[in-house]
């Protein structure tokens, strides 16, 4: 695999889709793309948004504990859903205009440093291999098949 598609994604939405709890990341925009994308924590620290998750989720998160300006995993998007298509999977996280649906979400056991960019960009080279060595057997070989397209 040459390169893969990279969301940023400011913290902690970020940590919570990797770790499997966020399965909808709004945006507002779509895409007719599906496959699994690379999660990139976006730099960006706003303290506001973990007491956000804290009251409204009961999900409570360090903002010292997780990672920032790196590749923390992967997230399959298979679906871009609007209001009239939320379903009780994906209720209680989706806002806003467009949501990715995501699943099969991967946790990097060890974040790979990379400045990231505005929608979906290309993850290729050193920085995608660090990131896939990282990942057992069959999972990189589900993330390899099924790349976004």
């Amino acid at each position: 695999m040459q390169e893969i598609h990279a969301l940023s994604i400011i913290q902690p939405s970020g940590e919570l889709i990797v770790r499997g709890k966020k399965n909808v990341e709004n945006r507002e925009w779509k895409t007719k793309k599906r496959g699994f994308i690379a999660i990139h924590a976006s730099s960006k620290f706003d303290r506001n948004r973990y007491s956000y998750f804290d009251e409204n989720y009961k999900i409570p998160i360090d903002p010292d504990e997780v990672d920032y300006g790196a590749i923390i995993g992967f997230a399959e998007i298979i679906d871009v859903i609007q209001e009239e298509d939320v379903t009780r999977a994906t209720l209680k996280w989706f806002e806003g205009r467009y949501g990715f649906v995501l699943k099969n979400m991967i946790k990097l056991p060890k974040a790979v440093p990379i400045r990231g960019s505005m929608g979906l960009w290309k993850l290729s080279g050193k920085e995608l291999e660090k990131c896939l060595q990282q990942l057992p057997p069959a999972q990189r070989k589900m993330v390899r098949e099924n790349v976004l397209q």
